[in-house]
């Protein structure tokens, strides 16, 4: 992966659960890192294959590997919030790369 089409900067936070002093928790989100990646939106066969799995992928993002990124997380790039779909894929399993599916909120 070239380091020039890393052009967006990202932040993946997690979601963490704290005590809201009434006994109960509430869940919010924290940061776990902060990245550049790369971030394209699918288009044609890509986004119609998708939707035929039953999937709500509309973009997909790369990013240099990173341990520890799941699919409870979520990607945040300015004002616009991505939800990861599925586990991130370490192609090859060389430990270069994370591809991850997401969707983006639109809420």
């Amino acid at each position: 992966m070239r380091a020039g089409s890393l052009r967006h900067l990202v932040t993946i936070e997690e979601p963490v659960l704290t005590a809201d002093g009434m006994g109960g928790f509430t869940e919010v989100w924290s940061e776990f890192t902060t990245t550049n990646a790369s971030i394209t939106q699918l288009k044609g066969e890509e986004l119609l294959e998708h939707m035929k799995l039953g999937s709500n992928v509309s973009h997909r993002i790369w990013m240099r590997y990173q341990d520890g990124i799941t699919a409870k997380m979520r990607i945040k790039h300015d004002d616009r919030t991505f939800r990861i779909i599925g586990n991130p894929r370490n192609p090859d399993e060389r430990n270069k790369d994370l591809n991850i599916m997401a969707e983006e909120d639109t809420e």
